[in-house]
């Protein structure tokens, strides 16, 4: 499948590579998500490209040639700067939810068993003090369930309620990377960035 897929790229023939990588199980999901990322972006579908960059990172994958090629695509996309103004608030946000949920469970699992040992070996201050961590972890962990990450397809209006009948209060250019929490039927309601709160079609957004 490689030289199938090398020859594809050599000769510019990217649809065709891009249904190859989609049939093929051959690759792990993060490598796969990486290599359509580099695909649509050869295909100058900045959007798609970072969706399929985002995944990949969000999968684990969290190399050098990843965070360049974000990089590139974001500069292509013409939101880097804006990107860069974010509060660091927003920014805790984006860091933390762009970590897949099996790596809070095994922090989560790694304090818990920290704070059993403690508890066996008579470190009552120490174990009183890593459940509280525990405790603190837990409930981070299901505040954020509420959340996703969604990159918009498209230009989109942002509402100040779930429907048109309420007011447009800004624009957002497409490929921003939003968290949005569960909203009303087709809507959901952007919660970081902060500068961008309100609502939005869901239809409008690719959910990592």
């Amino acid at each position: 499948m490689m030289k199938d897929l090398k020859n594809y790229i050599d000769n510019k023939d990217y649809d065709s590579a891009l249904e190859l990588l989609k049939s093929s199980k051959d690759l792990e999901t993060p490598i796969l998500n990486y290599n359509l990322g580099f695909l649509f972006f050869q295909k100058e579908d900045y959007v798609q490209a970072r969706t399929y960059l985002e995944k990949a990172q969000y999968g684990g994958l969290r190399t050098k040639e990843l965070k360049q090629a974000l990089f590139k695509v974001k500069a292509e996309l013409g939101i880097q700067n804006l990107e860069n103004s974010y509060t660091t608030k927003d920014e805790v946000m984006m860091k933390t939810l762009g970590h897949h949920e099996d790596v809070f469970l095994a922090l989560i699992g790694f304090i818990l068993l920290g704070t059993l040992a403690l508890g066996i070996l008579g470190k009552r201050f120490l174990c009183a003090i890593c459940s509280f961590v525990f405790v603190g972890a837990m409930g981070f962990y299901f505040y954020i369930q509420a959340f996703s990450i969604q990159i918009n397809k498209e230009e989109i209006f942002v509402y100040q309620g779930p429907s048109k009948i309420f007011e447009q209060i800004q624009v957002i250019s497409p490929g921003v990377k939003l968290i949005t929490k569960k909203g009303k039927g087709d809507w959901s309601f952007i919660s970081y960035p902060e500068m961008y709160r309100g609502w939005l079609f869901k239809s409008k957004v690719n959910k990592l």
